[in-house]
């Protein structure tokens, strides 16, 4: 009859202990991992949630590396532009010079062509040594896109850069018969030696105004290069930037462990669970002294 207080006592001691050790168990978990939701179990909204924000932070990640790596390649392309924008000026101003036929000697105006020719070759070396990731982005012309915007431009080729309309005169078929007038496209090729806007013997006014459609091309593409960067993916950058930090919040807030709470939790846990180890040595010894109580 003695006994049965006794071990009621002792199942109620060891139920208090198993919520105490599950409380250190739990509250240990959570420490180790710094999560709050470590399987379905601990909170099943939660993890839908959590999983849901994740998604979303791992897209986010991904569209803004994407912006910054295409600004890269603009960045890269530009820079290749600007290199022919220089050279392209420095052309200019030997047409004007060349223009002055009449104050120049044939050995001036050789030279000039010289310089003409070294400009166009460097041009065509810039367009195929600007590259990214081992593309030519100048001599290929490139498209770079983000989700279902995009920015595409022309790659860059002496032989059609700087389009420009003039008239070519050839003799006519007979003597005394009117010169056969015939226009033509001009592009930045026909500046260079034995063509129609050679700088030497060729038309300097054809050629001025093949160079200047050129520097005008070139700073075109620029132009819409800038403004693509400053204004869609620095946009972009910025927008997903912030929603990130936002969906990074929110996600945390919801499966990370708060560390404070879960060392209170631990040292509460460890109270309890000694507690209750106390309550069933004491119990223990009451039966034991019962028991021998009733020896005597």
């Amino acid at each position: 009859m003695a006994s049965g207080p006794i071990d009621l006592v002792s199942l109620k001691t060891l139920g208090s202990l198993r919520r105490a050790q599950e409380i250190v168990k739990t509250a240990a978990e959570r420490l180790a991992t710094g999560k709050r939701i470590n399987r379905g179990s601990d909170d099943p909204a939660g993890l839908i949630a959590a999983e849901s924000l994740e998604a979303r932070r791992r897209e986010l990640a991904s569209q803004i590396q994407g912006a910054e790596r295409a600004g890269y390649v603009l960045g890269a392309a530009e820079g290749g532009l600007s290199v022919i924008q220089d050279l392209l000026t420095s052309l200019s101003g030997l047409a004007v010079k060349a223009a002055n036929k009449s104050g120049l000697s044939a050995a001036e105006r050789e030279s000039t062509q010289l310089e003409a020719d070294s400009i166009l070759q460097a041009i065509d070396y810039v367009v195929a040594t600007t590259t990214f990731n081992n593309n030519k982005i100048l001599q290929d012309g490139a498209t770079f896109s983000i989700g279902e915007s995009g920015f595409a431009f022309a790659g860059v080729d002496v032989k059609t850069l700087g389009a420009a309309r003039g008239e070519v005169r050839a003799p006519g078929a007979n003597p005394g018969d009117p010169d056969i007038v015939q226009e033509k496209t001009f592009t930045l090729a026909d500046v260079a030696s034995g063509r129609a806007a050679n700088l030497d013997s060729g038309d300097t006014e054809i050629a001025q105004r093949t160079i200047k459609a050129a520097l005008d091309s070139i700073s075109g593409i620029r132009a819409r290069i800038g403004a693509y960067q400053r204004y869609d993916l620095q946009s972009r950058i910025a927008s997903g930037s912030v929603e990130l930090e936002n969906t990074t919040a929110a996600q945390s807030s919801i499966r990370d462990a708060d560390f404070a709470k879960e060392l209170t939790e631990l040292f509460r846990g460890r109270i309890l669970e000694q507690a209750s180890l106390y309550s069933l040595a004491d119990a223990r010894d009451a039966y034991r002294d019962r028991v021998l109580g009733a020896l005597r």
